[in-house]
């Protein structure tokens, strides 16, 4: 389903949310990428709901069918990813994931090659909200 003020209507986007899309819309940028740039969790239920976000895979974006979101960047790079999600970055990276505590949203963020992230290795928070390293499939 692609991003119009009428889907986003439909599917009862918050506030904030539906203005946002409708600034992106006017302006002509692509909401789906502005969202995977700059707000993660605004992406996620741009996922969860359906709709079209093809456009972030460019920027490193994947997501499986439940609506969890990967994201990775390289060298330098910052990776976020929504609550439940996976993120990993490369040497000197930032890998940041937001985690539900009970009571609000927060945003865990690490330094590759600090506290004993590894470049390259994709990452999850765990229920304590600690990175945990996410085993990738053979």
């Amino acid at each position: 389903m692609k991003v119009t003020l009428e889907n986003l209507k439909a599917k009862n986007a918050c506030a904030d949310g539906y203005k946002f899309g409708e600034e992106c819309l006017a302006a002509g940028l692509d909401p789906v990428q502005e969202c995977a740039n700059r707000y993660i969790d605004w992406f996620v239920w741009l996922v969860e709901n359906g709709f079209d976000c093809e456009s972030a895979r460019r920027d490193g974006f994947t997501w499986d069918e439940s609506g969890r979101v990967t994201a990775s960047a390289g060298h330098e790079g910052t990776a976020s990813a929504g609550d439940k999600g996976t993120a990993s970055a490369g040497d000197r990276g930032v890998v940041s994931i937001l985690h539900w505590d009970g009571t609000k949203y927060r945003r865990r963020c690490a330094e590759v090659g600090e506290g004993g992230l590894k470049p390259n290795t994709p990452y999850k928070l765990n229920e304590a909200g600690e990175f945990v390293e996410v085993e990738v499939p053979a």
